[in-house]
């Protein structure tokens, strides 16, 4: 059952996702403005949000994993924009782990 319910939000995303078209992808930075810690349950870890700044003065906020930013650090993202004019945020986790921050 726990399966299974794990699998509904990633189809979901995937049927969303596959009736938009990606128009454009293209690497951004973004700076920490808040880190969010949601406590986790007793067999599950806890979750982390950040609140990010892009340089057009919108805010995102994004799913983290550790190792975290810290509040104030200039990140690298990923934007993704699509036919329907939605917009994808997300951290570059490669490129911030590598160092790869400006």
């Amino acid at each position: 059952m726990g399966l299974l319910a794990g699998l509904i939000p990633v189809v979901a995303w995937a049927w969303v996702t596959l009736q938009d078209k990606l128009i454009e992808r293209t690497p951004a930075t973004g700076t920490v403005v808040e880190i969010i810690e949601r406590p986790g349950g007793a067999q599950q870890p806890n979750q982390y949000m950040a609140m990010v700044e892009l340089a057009d003065g919108g805010r995102v906020r994004l799913r983290l994993t550790p190792p975290l930013p810290v509040t104030g650090a200039t990140v690298p993202l990923v934007v993704e924009h699509y036919v329907s004019g939605k917009r994808w945020v997300a951290l570059d986790r490669d490129r911030w782990l590598m160092g790869d921050a400006p």
